[in-house]
């Protein structure tokens, strides 16, 4: 018999407009909600995902910092996995050095936060997302690059979208380092259609669909299904 568990997208709790800077470990109001309403229902939390940047600057360890304190969070929830961002969803690439200058901050910030995962038996992870830290070829580099054996990939097939990398190729290499698998599904154009269309890297559209009733071929994500562990 299958059990129902949930993720918690800490930025859900965030009133509108404050959604980047919000901390739910410091929301302790919201925390006690949530542990009544896992009491009531008795359905369990999987784990946490939130946004960071561990990119060079003045604020970077305090991004760690928030980062460890939801590692923390996990553990008084009983949660054994935490997503999180290294960069702002939205942040595009202005030149192609403007990665290799930031890569080595972020996976010292990734080892970091997954050692401290470690200590407290959490596994933590790093999706494909946005446009930044996204691509099979990047996902591989950091997960080789951080090294350490807490640390996986958060696979979400239908994201690779996003950097204009193919879905079954980048889904395919990926798996084996993923602690988490999203099915996702897209609707893809060369053209913009019109408003509401989500421009990629490489200047296509894409827009998120009901699964099965977009682009992708879903059928085809789905027989790597092996990998997910299902």
């Amino acid at each position: 018999m299958s059990r129902s568990i949930f993720e918690v997208a800490t930025f859900s709790f965030a009133t509108p407009g404050t959604e980047a800077g919000y901390d739910l470990s410091r929301d302790e109001d919201v925390l006690k909600r949530l542990e009544a309403s896992v009491a009531r229902t008795g359905v369990p939390i999987s784990g946490f995902c939130l946004g960071a940047s561990f990119l060079k600057g003045e604020g970077r360890q305090a991004q760690i910092d928030m980062v460890k304190r939801h590692v923390e969070l996990c553990v008084r929830f009983g949660a054994k996995f935490l997503r999180h961002d290294v960069v702002t969803w939205a942040l595009r690439l202005t030149d192609a050095s403007e990665f290799e200058r930031e890569f080595s901050f972020i996976a010292d910030g990734c080892r970091e936060v997954a050692e401290f995962g470690a200590q407290h038996g959490v596994v933590t992870s790093v999706e494909d997302h946005g446009f930044f830290m996204n691509g099979a070829e990047r996902l591989l580099r950091l997960h080789h690059a951080v090294g350490h054996p807490n640390f996986k990939l958060t696979v979400d097939v239908g994201n690779f979208l996003c950097v204009d990398d193919n879905p079954y190729v980048a889904t395919r290499r990926t798996l084996p380092h993923a602690s988490f698998v999203h099915v996702k599904d897209f609707y893809t154009r060369r053209a913009e259609p019109g408003p509401g269309w989500l421009k990629t890297a490489g200047g296509e559209y894409i827009r998120g669909s009901v699964f099965g009733y977009g682009d992708l071929d879903t059928k085809a994500l789905l027989e790597e299904r092996g990998g997910f562990g299902l």
